[in-house]
């Protein structure tokens, strides 16, 4: 129940809709349950705080009692001007979310900038590199800082340099008073997605990163998936021109495609658009979540 009163010793009560001339209906509703229920200002206060959800036109009635909470609402019924109610109708702040793609977009130094100039990417690269080479993987500093061959980069160096260069940059935002509401992660960065958001620690992001990594390795097969920079309505001369078997497998914007196939198949695709092929990566051919589930503890550790 709302407690806290104004200066003046009466309770603020709040009445809010997407459009204003909704806030005259509530007004009536909250009419009608007075005449039904025998309750205190601070008891409807409480009960619209907890059951509204505050949208931008809003009116705060300030009622010391149930004689001047119908009095004010009577007037915001019928659309009269009351010296115990104030009304705005400015926006609420926006919300932000933290995004995390997974794997398909990541180049060799694609973090070179921000660790050269940018202290607080610096600082927590190092930081979790330091505890991923704790927990058995590659640092993820030679991918992220320095010009390399995607060809001889393993799976684990890349995992280890996705989710450091995410985090880096989530922790720049926040150094600079950019909070995330939410977190987002697709695929790979899930996991990045759950560390900032505090859901598992990173004793855990690191053990799934090994054993995913790991799981991916050893499902090389005789499929693959490339990820092709091109529009959806231009891969099927790609896929015509190209030997062997090939589909359409996601459409994940609207110049990014996922296209898999046989994996002769899948580098000769990557060869015929090398300038868009952002990634490829071996199809399973066995599940991952398999894998995975051998590879991961049981039980997690704090």
């Amino acid at each position: 129940m709302v407690t806290s009163r104004l200066p003046d010793g009466r309770v603020p009560v709040v009445l809010s809709a997407h459009d204003q001339n909704l806030i005259a209906t509530d007004a009536h509703a909250v009419l009608d349950y007075l005449d039904r229920t025998p309750c205190e200002v601070a008891q409807v206060a409480a009960q619209l705080t907890a059951t509204r959800r505050l949208r931008r036109h809003r009116a705060v009635l300030r009622a010391a009692d149930r004689a001047e909470l119908t009095d004010t609402l009577c007037a915001l019924a019928d659309g009269r001007e009351h010296p115990l109610i104030a009304r705005s109708s400015r926006r609420e702040r926006a919300r932000a979310a933290f995004v995390f793609p997974g794997q398909g977009g990541q180049w060799p130094a694609m973090g070179a900038d921000a660790y050269n100039h940018l202290p607080a990417y610096r600082a927590e690269a190092d930081r979790l590199d330091d505890v991923l080479q704790r927990g058995g993987m590659p640092s993820a500093l030679p991918f992220l800082t320095t010009p390399a061959d995607t060809a001889t980069v393993s799976q684990q160096e890349l995992h280890s340099a996705q989710f450091v260069h995410a985090v880096a940059l989530a922790a720049v935002w926040r150094s600079v008073g950019l909070v995330p509401d939410l977190t987002v992660g697709h695929s790979l960065g899930e996991v990045a997605a759950a560390y900032v958001a505090g859901v598992i620690t990173l004793r855990d992001a690191v053990a799934v990163l090994a054993a995913r990594a790991r799981a991916i390795a050893a499902t090389a097969g005789r499929h693959g998936v490339a990820v092709l920079g091109v529009d959806p309505a231009d891969v099927d001369g790609l896929i015509a021109a190209t030997p062997g078997w090939l589909e359409l497998s996601a459409v994940n914007a609207s110049r990014s495609v996922a296209v898999a196939g046989e994996s002769s198949a899948i580098a000769a695709i990557a060869a015929l658009h090398a300038a868009s092929a952002a990634h490829i990566s071996a199809a399973a051919t066995i599940l991952v979540r398999d894998v995975l589930t051998r590879v991961l503890p049981l039980q997690p550790n704090d």
